[in-house]
């Protein structure tokens, strides 16, 4: 089976001085910003959310830009324990997500208070207080290492927490899953279980086929990507053209054996 879905795709090169223009003008009421650093000249800005909200990682919520593929890592998390609540043990009726957020600030804050960054730090319903009231606010060693300074002055702003822990969330799931589970939800995502890492986990020896796995000898680039002005039409034109070549690739290299 192979799936192929656009819908959040977007470019390497996203543009993410958008977004952080967004965060300043959204936190002033939070607490004095000093400027950010002057974002360098990236591609377009595709589309302002680079995860749906349940599944995406506090780096992204928190506007840093230099974030890489442990964002995917949370989002397997996340799947990984909504999983876990449809084992035996839980109520049909009881599935959600793992971080059910019904707001996320600044990009899909609460629309009676889209600017009052304070309001969306107490309420619990806010993505980030969701994961926090599980898995606790970050320590200062993580906080530290944010990029952006009011990033750091929004999250002081957080009443600080232990967290219940996500035994609390899946009482009925074993240790060792809650285990794995905890290595790819950490805030930091250099503390994360890297994708090499969890694949090797031996909870996935009885699934894992080594010899249909093949990795990229290069970073993939698409000339397309550096057109300055691409409408749906033409994108959607170039996608084809390059999956046609790919093909065309395979064929000529499967008639040469």
């Amino acid at each position: 089976m192979k799936i192929c879905d656009f819908g959040l795709a977007r470019d390497v090169a996203f543009e993410i001085g958008e977004l952080r223009r967004s965060f300043e003008e959204e936190t002033t009421t939070v607490a004095e910003l000093a400027p950010p650093p002057a974002a360098q000249p990236l591609q377009r800005h595709l589309t302002e959310h680079v995860a749906t909200r349940h599944y995406r990682a506090p780096e992204l919520i928190l506007l840093q830009g230099n974030y890489t593929e442990a964002i995917d890592m949370w989002s397997v998390g996340c799947i990984y324990g909504e999983l876990m609540g449809m084992l035996e043990g839980t109520e049909p009726s009881d599935r959600e997500p793992l971080f059910p957020g019904a707001s996320c600030f600044p990009l899909t804050p609460n629309p009676r208070h889209h600017r009052d960054g304070m309001y969306h730090t107490r309420e619990r319903e806010d993505q980030l207080n969701v994961i926090f009231d599980v898995l606790g606010t970050p320590c200062a060693e993580d906080v530290a290492a944010l990029t952006r300074e009011d990033s750091k002055r929004y999250l002081s702003l957080f009443e600080q927490r232990q967290g219940d822990g996500l035994k609390s969330k899946l009482p009925h799931v074993d240790g060792q899953l809650l285990e794995f589970l905890s290595s790819m939800l950490k805030f930091s995502p250099a503390k994360r279980i890297t994708v090499d890492q969890a694949i090797q986990h031996y909870l996935l020896k009885e699934i894992r086929n080594v010899e249909k796995e093949t990795i990229a000898d290069k970073l993939i680039a698409l000339p397309f990507e550096q057109e300055p002005d691409l409408d749906e039409v033409q994108l959607r034109a170039c996608f084809k053209e390059a999956i046609l070549n790919l093909r065309r690739e395979k064929e000529a290299a499967a008639g040469g054996a």
